[in-house]
């Protein structure tokens, strides 16, 4: 029997993209040392999978190769992790947002006197091109367009049934608000001024790849016992005759083969002896892919990668042009710091902004804490406590059929306490939350309120399961 060579030992590669030369680049020697002293010595090593078994395997395990096949592990689990991505609309802005697309649809209200629902769409300018261009979005050597990777826009559309509300502006006035406006009720534009955790950064995968050098030993250690089931299906494979005449067809076309063509017919037959092994063995893919699988699982047992993603800051810019029913259009500026200051689990941002409608409005201050509720992977929960304060400079304003009407002005308090549910292996994630709040925009007076919605993360299709 073939004795199990570490399949880990050829993981690292140094090269900024992962294609058919990264898989070939354990045989890069020998195909160098076709043209040398020793030519029948070489051709005999490239003949043989059973010399350095262990490339032949990490050939053998994906077209990407190892290394990429651990980092989208990496990407996977670091999704499930995260608690920093703003997809719909909320008291306090978090500072991440989706790479790709991200679709909430909402109950309630929050700061506003009337509630709603309300969907939201939020876009990365980058991941969007890549995705209509058919380029991945998270890959090991492949990072995202700069300024483009950063930039993210939403739009929000008024979904509630057409009415009205009345509501007392002021001691001797009552308006009729409407309760809908089917229509654009707002959109924002986000930067990311840093961000530690975008693992498309140049800066995060070369971190990625100094931290996976450092665990090299550890995983090669592990792959001594979980490449034991391999030495079965290679010894299925050197045993059928057809491997005899694969060998045979093989130095034929070394023997004769330029510089220039070399690479190119050593993974032409590495692929047809990838096919045969299929057919000896059946099994030969399930027995490839549950190493594979192991080594993921293998990785997963080692949550520092995750970690260390989730002790990066955040900071982002957020403009928001929001379009209450019956007021005038509102525009607000936010700055956006998410820190994890006790290398937990958790996360807390803060937001500070202000409003402005013809002069600057208000002054705005946001604080909420967020942590899973249970592993850092495996949660299957988020807590949140959020508080909101906004010290009114200028008194609202809201439209009536005499024009506009001044209402009375206060400074506004909002605390909010929220349970995000995260469905396991998707992107979807239901809020469900009360705040209190000791008035709204429009009236004076505490009030308490329920709400709900549901947000799908469609990064979740890109990271792999």
């Amino acid at each position: 029997m073939i004795k199990p060579v570490c399949l880990v030992v050829l993981l690292l590669l140094p090269h900024t993209a992962y294609g058919q030369a990264d898989r070939l680049q354990a045989y890069q020697a020998d195909i160098q040392n076709l043209f040398s002293k020793q030519p029948a010595a070489t051709i005999e090593h490239l003949t043989n999978i059973n010399y350095q078994p262990s490339r032949f395997l990490n050939y053998a395990v994906s077209p990407q190769g190892s290394a990429a096949t651990l980092f989208d592990q990496t990407v996977a689990n670091w999704e499930r992790a995260r608690v920093d991505k703003q997809i719909g609309k909320s008291l306090v802005s978090r500072g991440s947002a989706p790479s790709l697309l991200g679709l909430a649809v909402e109950a309630g209200a929050v700061t506003e006197s009337v509630d709603g629902n309300a969907a939201t769409l939020r876009a990365n300018a980058d991941g969007l091109l890549r995705f209509f261009a058919g380029q991945p979005i998270f890959q090991l050597g492949r990072t995202a367009t700069p300024i483009l990777k950063n930039l993210n826009v939403s739009g929000s559309v008024d979904l509630t049934r057409p009415g009205t509300k009345q509501v007392q502006v002021s001691n001797n006035s009552t308006v009729a608000i409407p309760t809908s406006s089917r229509r654009l009720s707002g959109f924002s534009v986000r930067y990311d001024i840093h961000n530690g955790r975008d693992v498309r950064s140049k800066a995060y995968q070369q971190r990625w790849r100094d931290w996976f050098a450092v665990k090299r030993p550890a995983l090669e250690s592990a792959g001594l016992h979980l490449l034991g089931t391999i030495g079965t299906a290679l010894d299925l494979i050197v045993n059928d005759a057809r491997y005899g005449a694969w060998r045979a067809d093989f130095a034929a076309a070394l023997a004769n083969v330029t510089p220039v063509d070399a690479a190119d017919v050593v993974g032409r037959f590495l692929d047809r002896i990838v096919e045969l092994a299929r057919q000896i063995s059946p099994d030969f893919d399930a027995k490839v892919h549950a190493v594979e699988l192991a080594y993921s699982g293998y990785l997963a047992n080692y949550d520092d990668a995750i970690q260390e993603l989730n002790g990066k800051p955040l900071v982002t810019f957020e403009y928001t042009n929001s379009r209450p029913a019956n007021q005038p259009n509102l525009h607000n500026a936010r700055l956006i710091y998410g820190v994890n200051p006790f290398g937990g689990s958790g996360l807390v941002t803060l937001n500070m902004g202000s409003t402005l409608y013809r002069r600057l409005q208000d002054f705005e201050a946001g604080l909420e804490l967020d942590r899973p509720l249970g592993g850092l992977v495996t949660h299957s929960a988020v807590g949140t406590l959020s508080a909101y304060y906004q010290y009114q400079l200028q008194a609202a304003v809201v439209k009536t059929d005499c024009g506009m009407l001044p209402v009375a002005k206060g400074n506004m308090i909002v605390l909010e306490a929220k349970v995000t549910l995260t469905m396991k292996s998707s992107g979807v994630k239901i809020p469900v939350g009360v705040t209190w709040s000791n008035r709204t925009d429009l009236i004076k007076g505490k009030d308490v309120r329920g709400h709900i919605g549901v947000s799908y993360d469609f990064d979740s299709l890109l990271a792999p399961k």
